[in-house]
């Protein structure tokens, strides 16, 4: 069952969440990952001083999904992406037990964490660290990767700018012709002809 919900978990990316989290309390931080030891998927916060966390099981979340109303495990994990992306994420604090809430409303899923030990504090601190440490390397490496792409665009049009003025610059130059002047007298349909017919001007009788 323990690798059903590690395959659960990460399937729906349920696995890696987190999110800034203001309340009345105070700002928290809060996020999901999979413990490794015995396989669990624990939801965690932490107000910078104290750490609470649940770790959930296969059977507690199946129980979970049924109490939210929620007809299978996609609709319940998708609901819980979402409010993380529209930031509809509450935290209340009642003594040491932590309530963290997703979404507003009858359809909004609760969990109850409890104050983490000293030990637990420790796991949960150092993986959050390196994981935000880990996101901002590859953030740091995607925009330096942009950078690139954009320079290297900018100079493929300068170079095709420059290619260009001198194919069309040679063509313009080569299509200018001398415009001859016609003299007067000179024919229209054969401007070779030696032959002038001087004008003879209006006459009266």
């Amino acid at each position: 069952m323990s690798e059903d919900l590690i395959q659960l978990i990460s399937t729906h990316e349920v696995d890696s969440l987190y999110e800034a989290v203001d309340s009345f309390n105070g700002r928290y931080v809060f996020f999901t990952h999979i413990d490794d030891l015995d396989a669990k998927w624990v939801i965690s916060a932490c107000n910078g001083k104290t750490v609470w966390r649940l770790k959930a099981d296969y059977s507690y979340l199946d129980s979970h999904k049924e109490l939210a109303t929620h007809l299978n495990f996609k609709a319940y994990f998708d609901y819980l992406k979402n409010a993380c992306k529209s930031k509809e994420i509450s935290i209340g604090q009642v003594s040491n037990q932590l309530t963290v809430t997703f979404g507003i409303g009858t359809t909004s899923i609760a969990y109850n964490l409890r104050e983490a030990s000293a030990n637990e504090s420790k796991q949960e601190i150092s993986y959050i660290l390196f994981k935000l440490a880990d996101t901002v390397t590859d953030l740091n490496k995607d925009l330096d990767s942009t950078k690139q792409k954009l320079k290297d665009l900018q100079t493929k049009d300068v170079v095709s700018n420059e290619v260009s003025s001198v194919l069309f610059g040679t063509q313009t130059k080569k299509s200018k012709q001398p415009i001859v002047k016609r003299k007067v007298g000179q024919s229209l349909v054969n401007p070779g002809s030696r032959k002038r017919r001087i004008g003879g001007g209006v006459q009266f009788d």
